[in-house]
């Protein structure tokens, strides 16, 4: 079965058409809560350093009872998440595709589904090679892939001293924020830094917000500094909005009402996205009268006329967590949650969408709000994990694949950016990802 299932990936691998997708990361609606977590802090990016202890884990649920035997690969991929030249052989020490072997069947939940788990680098899979990955889960008994993920695994060798500061045109002043930084690459003999070196700055946990193709300001002996006034520069956006459902007994900050409430999801399916009618329907008995937690958070209004107003949040990360479990992998009920945005001076034609690591930082349907003329506000109901998420509005600006806020940009939001340094020297065959470093913007509040 290996033997056949690597050959089969190898094939898809080598073709033109997979290269041109590859770094795209995508959800099926047959899974909910795709997560991959450092192993020490839930909180972390999918980051890990070559040849150290970390680890990362991945999780996600399938409704329903039926457990299936998946199983994994990742495949080496340039700063653009291109597939790079390299073999499997190469970039992997031990078995290139792997079963998913950790699972365990929902526990004391209206609506059943079956949880896995797998904890990487292990006995059976290591990295040999610093770069990007990209991580695909797939069902072996018909080849169908279920999700895709990023995954980033980086070298010590450069120093990155850096900061955040107000942007400097005046025209930018209120609304954005300007990152300056050296790179110091005394361990690396470069010939052509320009061509040899590759930065990707990247805000929050967010791989469609970056900025690349950056080129040094001023070279010296050993060090590369980028100092630009408006090249690298981010809209600051807005603080997030949050909500905590680790309880369903009592109502937390933003929760306006929680009750059982009955549904036929066959006749109510036009209320709900496919994904959403989807997961319902696979939990559940068809057709039958079923019953799922309804949170209704308390009414969101734009915030757009108003000054800034710091407050604390994850920078639009999630927690899956239960209060009261031990096990709430398991154990933690998956609600309908339902998102209400006044009006006020919005159009009605406006598409607005709900947006975080909730919506995997994608704008699409499942998180599409819908207009409601009798209570004049924007409404949706998403199928959500028991937890505590961070959460935006968001509009498509006119440029194609623009988004912005539509609470608006301030210079004090306190965001994080992280930067890639990538080299590959002439004689090379792939992008080493030799350094990287988190910067905070708090210090302009």
């Amino acid at each position: 079965m290996r033997i056949i299932c690597f050959f089969t990936f190898f094939t898809i691998a080598l073709t033109g058409k997979c290269q041109k997708v590859l770094g795209l990361e995508w959800t099926s609606e047959k899974v909910a809560t795709v997560l991959v977590r450092n192993i020490e802090n839930n909180l972390l990016d999918p980051i890990i350093k070559l040849n150290s202890n970390d680890k990362l884990r991945l999780s996600f649920d399938t409704f329903g009872n039926t457990e299936t035997n998946y199983m994994y690969s990742f495949t080496h991929c340039d700063s653009e998440w291109k597939k790079s030249d390299l073999l499997p052989s190469e970039y992997i020490e031990g078995f290139p595709e792997n079963y998913i072997e950790n699972y365990s069947l929902s526990f004391n939940t209206i609506n059943n589904y079956v949880h896995y788990e797998c904890v990487f680098p292990n006995e059976n899979i290591n990295f040999l090679l610093s770069g990007n990955y990209i991580l695909r889960v797939w069902d072996p008994n018909n080849m169908n892939e279920i999700f895709r993920r990023r995954v980033v695994v980086y070298e010590n060798i450069v120093e990155i001293k850096a900061s955040v500061k107000r942007a400097t045109f005046s025209e930018d002043r209120l609304s954005k924020q300007e990152i300056d930084f050296e790179i110091h690459h005394f361990n690396i003999d470069l010939k052509d830094p320009q061509n040899e070196i590759k930065v990707v700055i990247q805000q929050n946990d967010n791989w469609k917000n970056t900025k690349n193709n950056i080129n040094p300001t001023f070279i010296k002996r050993g060090i590369l500094e980028y100092d630009y006034d408006q090249e690298i520069s981010f809209d600051g956006g807005s603080e997030f909005n949050n909500f905590d459902i680790r309880s369903l007994r009592f109502f937390s900050q933003n929760i306006d009402t929680i009750h059982l409430k009955k549904i036929q999801i066959e006749e109510e399916r036009s209320k709900y996205s496919y994904k959403t009618y989807y997961q319902l329907n696979e939990s559940c008995d068809w057709g039958k009268e079923t019953s799922v937690y309804l949170v209704q958070l308390k009414q969101d209004v734009r915030k757009e006329s108003k000054s800034y107003f710091e407050k604390y949040d994850l920078n639009g990360k999630r927690i899956i967590s239960k209060d009261n479990s031990y096990s709430p992998e398991n154990e933690s009920e998956y609600t309908l949650v339902k998102f209400n945005l006044a009006r006020n001076n919005l159009n009605k034609e406006e598409k607005i969408y709900i947006f975080g690591a909730l919506s995997n930082w994608e704008i699409n349907s499942d998180f599409l709000l819908k207009y409601n003329a009798k209570k004049n506000r924007f409404e949706k109901e998403i199928l959500l994990k028991q937890g505590y998420y961070n959460y935006q509005y968001v509009t498509r600006k006119n440029c194609t694949g623009c988004i912005y806020s539509i609470d608006g940009n301030y210079y004090e939001t306190n965001n994080e950016y992280t930067i890639y340094v990538y080299h590959k020297s002439p004689w090379e065959r792939y992008e080493r990802l030799v350094g990287i470093e988190k910067i905070t913007s708090n210090s302009l509040n």
